[in-house]
C-alpha cells in the first residue's frame, strides 16, 4: 500500500523494494539459505566425531538406573569429569 500524501525519496524507495523482496517467500515456502563454504575433509571429521561422541554421552546417561543416578551423571558432564570417559 503507497502513501501518495508523503512522496518517496530515491532512498527511501530503494529500501521499500529491498524489504518487498526479501520479504517474499521462496517457491516451495521456505526462506532461502545463503550458500556457505564447502566444508572440507577436516570438518566433516570433525562433525562425524562430535556426532559420534554425542551418541555415546546419550547411550551412558540412558544406562541410569534412576533419576538420582542421571542426575549424577549429568552433573559429572558439567563438572568434566565424567567416569565412564
Amino acid at each position: 500500500m503507497r502513501n501518495e500524501l508523503f512522496p518517496q525519496t530515491a532512498p527511501v524507495a530503494f529500501f521499500n523494494m529491498v524489504v518487498d523482496v526479501l520479504s517474499r517467500p521462496t517457491l516451495d515456502g521456505a526462506p532461502e539459505e545463503a550458500p556457505g563454504p564447502k566444508a572440507g575433509w577436516l570438518d566433516r571429521l570433525d562433525d562425524w566425531l562430535w556426532r559420534q561422541q554425542a551418541r555415546e554421552r546419550e547411550a551412558w546417561l540412558a544406562q541410569s538406573s534412576d533419576v538420582f543416578e542421571l542426575e549424577r551423571r549429568i552433573e559429572e558432564l558439567d563438572r568434566g569429569t565424567p567416569s565412564l570417559f
